[in-house]
């Protein structure tokens, strides 16, 4: 990979150095963690100017693609630093008593290190568990020798107990009208 200088070089070949300069500090700021408005305001460069860069050059595009993953790194490592601070080693909040401080007390935050713990070891504090489950019934059951034809297969209910019998329809409370039956009338008549 060529270096920074070369490829700024060969991309703005008629620029003044002061403007490739800021475009390389720009670049450094992004690796180092910084967002777009800090590393612009900080080298005085423009999104505009570094995508025109971009689209010029194959290796300019390759080089702002590694400083990206880099401030990606470095932002990732800044979280955890701080879940580990907050999470596993507290910090001190003053206890005050009529308006004087007395003392400190250490606080922790539970949900960063619950956050920590499962980002630690998913396996194990995940609350996503995944089991195997093998719905066909009617197998198990021609396994032990028992008849299942598949009109009388057994069903599983919600619970995941097997019913002998499917659930019967509920009854209609409503007799239903024959033809021409007017309301009131015995709908059997």
């Amino acid at each position: 990979m060529k270096s920074l200088k070369t490829v700024l070089r060969g991309v703005l070949p008629r620029a003044q150095p002061r403007v490739r300069e800021k475009i390389a500090s720009c670049l450094h700021l992004l690796a180092t963690g910084h967002t777009w408005k800090t590393a612009e305001d900080k080298s005085g460069t423009s999104w505009h100017m570094i995508q025109s860069c971009k689209a010029r050059s194959k290796d300019f595009a390759d080089l702002y693609n590694v400083a990206e993953a880099s401030r990606d790194a470095v932002r990732q490592a800044q979280r955890v630093d701080a879940m580990q601070t907050r999470g596993v080693k507290g910090w001190e909040e003053p206890v005050w008593y009529k308006g004087v401080q007395v003392g400190t007390v250490r606080k922790f935050s539970d949900k960063l290190l619950e956050l920590g713990l499962k980002a630690g070891e998913p396996d194990k504090y995940s609350d996503r568990h995944q089991a195997a489950v093998n719905l066909d019934v009617a197998i198990v059951f021609q396994e032990y020798g028992v008849p299942t034809p598949e009109a009388q297969r057994p069903t599983i209910d919600v619970t995941g107990h097997i019913r002998e019998e499917s659930p019967a329809e509920p009854e209609n409370p409503r007799p239903k009208l024959r033809p021409g039956a007017k309301k009131g009338e015995n709908p059997n008549e």
